[in-house]
């Protein structure tokens, strides 16, 4: 009665249903460099912030990681979640994030995307921090591809952002 299915009925059964094979979708856009592979970027860069290339192009790098990929992509599905009260009713006005996301803005931080304007002393540090910010940032249209991890910001209560 409850005897265990051979295994050609099982793979007979999901040859049955498998329908097609998808051929028109994109890789995802992993192991490449972000900074070094944009011509334009490395460029603008070489030209007004010589100083900064090589650590635009570290972060380039962690960019085109799959495993900080999927870091983006958990912080994008994990929005933070406000909490107004505890349970006894006190005002506390705490965000809760996804683990995702700390792991991303500790890797910002770490790579000083945040603070390079404020913390350099070389020629053009707000250039720099803007190159190292769009390298490691989103590239956006109507399809995002997600980089280093900046998640996607949601507004509350707007139709066109609803996961």
């Amino acid at each position: 009665m409850n005897a265990p299915i051979p295994a050609e009925t099982v793979k007979a059964a999901a040859d049955r249903f498998s329908t097609h094979v998808v051929k028109n979708q994109a890789a995802m856009p992993t192991g490449f460099n972000a900074f070094d592979d944009d011509v334009v970027l490395k460029a603008a860069i070489e030209r007004e912030a010589p100083w900064a290339a090589a650590k635009c192009s570290g972060v380039g790098q962690l960019a085109g990681d799959e495993a900080i990929q999927e870091l983006a992509r958990q912080a994008n599905r994990n929005i933070p979640e406000l909490k107004t009260h505890d349970r006894f009713g006190n005002r506390i006005d705490w965000v809760d994030f996804h683990p995702s996301w700390h792991q991303l803005m500790s890797l910002a931080w770490k790579c000083e995307v945040p603070t390079l304007s404020w913390t350099a002393k070389e020629k053009h540090p707000h250039y720099a921090r803007a190159m190292l910010s769009r390298t490691s940032g989103i590239r956006s249209s109507k399809a995002l591809v997600v980089r280093l991890g900046w998640p996607m910001p949601r507004m509350l209560g707007s139709a066109t952002n609803q996961p």
